[in-house]
């Protein structure tokens, strides 16, 4: 979980940097939320995507651009 979680900081990182530009000025920044879920060998994989979509909407709740990591069943 913590080696997804790096992963996934240098995705959302990456992103942030992204810039749109017109005549050097930002037209369009980008910024992404993650939620990340580890698979605990008992869940079936709609269960996993699930939990994963959870975080990532708590991601969304507290304030975007950020990740947050699955509970744990």
């Amino acid at each position: 979980m913590d080696e997804a979680f790096r992963i996934a900081e240098r995705i959302r990182s990456v992103i942030e940097r992204l810039r749109i530009k017109n005549k050097n000025e930002d037209v369009v920044k980008f910024t992404v939320s993650l939620g990340i879920a580890q698979y605990d060998g008992s869940e079936t994989f709609d269960e996993l995507v699930k939990r994963a979509d959870d975080a990532l909407y708590k991601a969304k709740g507290r304030g975007r651009n950020r990740i947050c990591k699955a509970d744990k069943n």
